[in-house]
Order: structure tokens, then sequence, then C-alpha cells
């Protein structure tokens, strides 16, 4: 097989394109129903004051420059194409939830017909192509990507991987500089979507022993690799280029190495249980939390076991089935950025496309051993693939669906009860949400989230005695957490202690300077010393670290009607309640002005 050989697009390939996009849109399209997720959706997207505002020229300064030039709380590493696609939702939809989730589905179905064209270019056969994307497309591990707003970055690197791909076979078709110029930028356009692109030059060198037969795998035939490996040195240049700037601007840097041995076994036991759900995808859970005490040692020796005998075979018919190689280790190579360098065993969304490999192999490694392609087993496989994501998809409806699920199918999932209690507290459940929160302390006793929850949740409903018993056992576990001395600050504040709030918040500026969260509340606090001209500049100091933060707007506006500043007042009170419509105080506020100007006039 070689690329080119399905270069025609025919009358089938047509018909299978739109059975593959009506399957798809039919499986997931009510996302466009589904609101954001606790996890990260706030962080990177409708939280975030550098995107909110759309496409503006300072939004993309910083969507080029943060994880670049410098760190960010809301860029975990470098992914400007991400955030200008973020923008660019925002600035057609603005912060719909369900316009979001269903931009993802748009590039989902993208990717699956250019994965599709891609196979079918490789293989020059439509039934198995057409497999291999519905499989791609409908099965359950790819609903968490599908469904999740932060995970559009895999949604794009998806995207410029295959573009990289087609690009690649075209320009090795008839060579030529400008055809190679394109592969290079559609790879770095994937590098900034999500730098985990980096295995792909790996990839390109499968290719180029199956289907392209540039290269073989004998040992008289080694120098066959040479030239190939050179033509992608430009590739590998930039591949440490992104390693680096990952790894020096990333907020993450904790890769999780511990002992070679701890490693080793980490690393093989994920790939079994990627392999595993590749096969089995049940249970299925937003986040799986990591075993307190390692992982079971039967656990990481039979995957060892497992994935050395597939290696093995995949070697020996190497020259008789060249396709398995490339799909075996296709998944392999894909995965290791995953499991080698993060200190998260598995995650739904990190299969989306390593599994491209295994299903290339299975659409033709099957047929091979059984004596031919079975159109009943594809469509079975296919019909299955619908039913379970459907299901799957179901969990995703909100939050509360989605975190007691994960509670449900996982053991000790502290960030679990830890969302699903903030989910209650949005709805008011105010006592379901305080006992989540103590189960997810419980789990994870030095979560400073877990213990800010709380105790916020406490201050919330007047508790403050038990709010301030809260903070205190937080800070003889954590005692430089900025954001636990802030909102002990905040509990002692209306306990009327006003210089021990005034030290909390000035340790916390120690721990975290510049912290507008921190001013805004010191600003309160000298409201109730009566030092009112130094709470305004508290206020206005807040603003200028954070233009897009509601409760400051708030809190000026109602400081400046007090004054008597009542058109500076109304503008402070009308962006309040631009970035956060619930904001009663500034409503309540903006509404008694506007009536005093009617009388007045």
């Amino acid at each position: 097989m070689i690329a080119g050989k399905g270069k025609e697009v025919s009358r089938n390939d047509w018909i299978a394109c739109l059975l593959l996009a009506a399957l798809t849109l039919i499986v997931f399209w009510r996302v466009g129903g589904m609101d954001f997720v606790l996890i990260d959706d706030d962080v990177y997207v409708y939280e975030n004051p550098h995107i909110r505002h759309g496409l503006t020229g300072d939004g993309i300064a910083w969507a080029f420059s943060a994880g670049l030039l410098f760190q960010s709380p809301h860029a975990d590493y470098w992914q400007p194409v991400t955030f200008l696609s973020r923008m660019l939702d925002i600035q057609c939809f603005g912060l719909n939830p369900g316009a979001h989730h269903l931009m993802n589905l748009a590039l989902h179905v993208i990717n699956t017909l250019l994965l599709f064209r891609l196979v079918r270019r490789m293989s020059g056969t439509t039934a198995q192509s057409f497999w291999v994307a519905a499989i791609f497309a409908l099965h359950p591990l790819n609903v968490e990507p599908v469904a999740w707003v932060t995970a559009r970055k895999d949604m794009l690197s998806g995207l410029f991987w295959m573009l990289t791909i087609l690009a690649y076979f075209h320009h090795a078709e008839r060579p030529s500089a400008r055809r190679y110029a394109l592969v290079l930028f559609l790879f770095v356009l994937g590098l900034m979507s999500k730098p985990v692109g980096v295995t792909l030059p790996f990839v390109l060198l499968l290719l180029d022993y199956w289907p392209l037969g540039r290269i073989r795998l004998d040992a008289a035939n080694l120098r066959s690799w040479l030239r190939p490996i050179a033509k992608k040195i430009p590739l590998f240049l930039l591949i440490v280029a992104s390693f680096v700037i990952t790894l020096y601007r990333s907020e993450n840097t904790d890769l999780g190495f511990g002992s070679a041995a701890t490693t080793l076994g980490k690393v093989c036991a994920s790939y079994g249980i990627f392999l595993g759900k590749m096969f089995w995808p049940h249970p299925l859970a937003v986040y799986y939390p990591y075993p307190e005490n390692g992982l079971p040692a039967a656990q990481i020796i039979a995957s060892a076991v497992v994935l050395g005998l597939i290696s093995w075979g995949v070697l020996r018919w190497s020259r008789r089935a060249p396709f398995l190689f490339t799909g075996w280790f296709w998944f392999v190579i894909m995965l290791v950025p995953y499991v080698a360098l993060n200190n998260i065993t598995s995650a739904d969304r990190y299969t989306y496309l390593p599994m491209i490999g295994l299903l290339i192999a299975a659409a033709w490694g099957v047929p091979l051993w059984i004596g031919g392609w079975s159109r009943a087993a594809g469509a079975l496989t296919v019909a299955l693939c619908f039913a379970v994501s459907m299901w799957q998809l179901g969990y995703w409806n909100n939050n509360i669906t989605l975190f007691e699920h994960a509670i449900a199918v996982t053991s000790q999932n502290y960030l679990a009860h830890d969302n699903v209690g903030t989910a209650y507290l949005r709805q008011g459940r105010v006592d379901m949400a305080l006992e989540q929160f103590r189960i997810a302390l419980q789990i994870k006793p030095k979560d400073p989230h877990a213990f800010s929850k709380l105790g916020n949740t406490l201050v919330r409903t007047g508790k403050l005695d038990e709010a301030v018993g809260v903070f205190r056992d937080a800070l003889r576990v954590l005692p430089h957490d900025p954001d636990i001395l802030c909102n002990m600050g905040i509990a002692l504040t209306q306990q009327g202690k006003l210089d021990e709030a005034m030290i909390c918040y000035a340790r916390s500026l120690e721990e975290k300077p510049n912290d507008p969260h921190v001013f805004n509340n010191i600003g309160i606090t000298l409201i109730r010393q009566g030092k009112i001209e130094q709470a305004v500049e508290l206020f206005l100091l807040a603003l200028k670290l954070e233009p897009d933060y509601a409760e400051a707007h708030c809190n000026l506006g109602l400081l400046l009607a007090q004054q008597g500043h009542t058109a500076e007042a109304i503008r402070h009170l009308q962006a309040a309640l631009a970035l956060d419509p619930n904001l009663k105080p500034a409503r309540d506020a903006l509404e008694k002005l506007q009536r005093d100007l009617q009388l007045v006039w």
C-alpha cells in the first residue's frame, strides 16, 4: 500500500464522508445544551480576563506572550492558536457555553473527515478507512475532548496533526521546497495549539516505513533511515524549541518523576490502562485520582508483560504486516508525552490521536487473521461505540451528574467531591456542599482548595467562628498558602478583628505579590476602619491589576456613590454588572442612583 493509491475521490467516498458527519453529529449534538465544566473552564475560558472581550489587540498580544515571555495563571503553557480560537468564539458568541461546545464538535467532525481522507489515501480502501474514522469519531474515550471546552487544544492539535500528515504525503509525491514549507507551517500551528504534537516527526518516520516504503527494518538497510531522518531535521529543531519553551515557562513543571523504577512502573501501567480502555471503555470518569500508595505491583507487571508480547509480535510480523508496526508504534510514541512527562496516570482525552494507530493496526490486522474484512463485524463495533458514547455523554449534562458519576466509579476522588460541592453551592444546597468539601478534606488533608471552599462557605452562611477555625487548621498544614491567608482575612474582617485581618492580608501579599483580590479585600477592611480615601486607592489598584474584576468595580462604585461622585459610580457599577449580571449590590445601587437622577431632572 502506498500514499496516493487512494487519492481519487469516488462517489462512495462522498457517501462515507456524509455518513461519518451525520453519525458524529447525532451522537454529540447534545453538547450544545451543556454548561461549562468546573475543572479548568473557569481559569482558561469564562474567567480569563485576557480573552473575555474577544479579539482585541491586548488579548492577541497576551495570547502570543503568555507561556513564552512570562508565566500566567491563565495559560498552563504556550498555546496561542488555542487562545485565539477561544477569543474568536467569544467574539462571535460571547460566553454562551453551548456555542463553545458546538465549536469543539465542529472541529471533531472536521478531524474525522480528515482522518478518513488520510487513511483512504494511505490504503486505497474505502470500507476499512471508513471504519477507522467512524470508531475515532464515536469511541467513548473521545466523549471527553468533545464535551469539555478546555479540550479545545486537543481538537486543534488533532486538526493540524491531520493536515500536516496530508501535506507530508503531498510532499512525498513530488518533493519541493514550497510543499515542505507547508509541512513545517502546519506543524508549527499544531505545536502552538498543544505542544504534545512533538511526537509527529517520529510518526512521519513510521509512515516512511509504511505506507510510503522509503525505509526498511532489516539490518542490511539501516542506511535507508539516514535520508528520511536528515529530511526531518527542521522538524526535530522545532521539537527542541517547543520542549524548551514548555518546560521553561510552564506553570506545571512537576513532571512526576520519582525513582527510575517508580517512573518505569507508572509508564507501563499507564500504557496498560489506555490499551484496556480502548477495547473496554468502562468505567470512564472526568478525573482519575492517582492511588495514594502507588499502583499495584501486579498491575504494573501484567501491563509490562502485555506490552512486551505485543511489541515482540509486531516486530516479528513487521515484514508480512508492516501496518502493524506503524499502527502499534504510532500508539506507543504518541502517548510518551502523557505517560512519561505527566504526573497524571490517565485521562480519556489523552487517547484522542494515539488511538488512531491502534485503529489502523486493527483495520488491516484483523482481516489478515480471519481471512478478509467483515462488514458485519465492522458495523457492529461502530454501533456499539455509537450506543456507549450516547450513554457516556449523558453524564456530561451538568456538573453534578458529571462529578457524581466520577465519585461512583472511582475511589478516593477528592477532586470530584470538591467540584460536586461547588455545583451544590451554586444551586444553594449549602449543607450538601459543606458535606462534600469535608469529604474532600478527609481524602486529601492538605488540599488548599477544599479548605478555602469549606471556610468561605461557612463565612457566607454566617458561621464565622467555625470558618476561622477551619482557616486556622488549614494554616497549620499550609502556613504560607496565600489564598488561605486572604480568606482568613475576610473571615476576621467580618468578625470585626480588623488588625488581625490586615496581618493576614500582609502575609498573603508576601507570598503572592500584586494579587488584586487581596487589595480588594484590604479596601473593604479599610472602609470599616474609616479610611475611605485609602480604600478608593486600593480598589483602583485592584482594577489596574485586573480590569475585569467585577467585585472591585462594585465596591468602588458603592464607595464613589457615597461620596457623591455619581457619574463615576454609575460607570463602575455598570462595568460590574456587565461582568457579573447577578451582582445584586451593584444592581440595587445602580437602580437607586438612576432613580435619584430622574427625580433631580
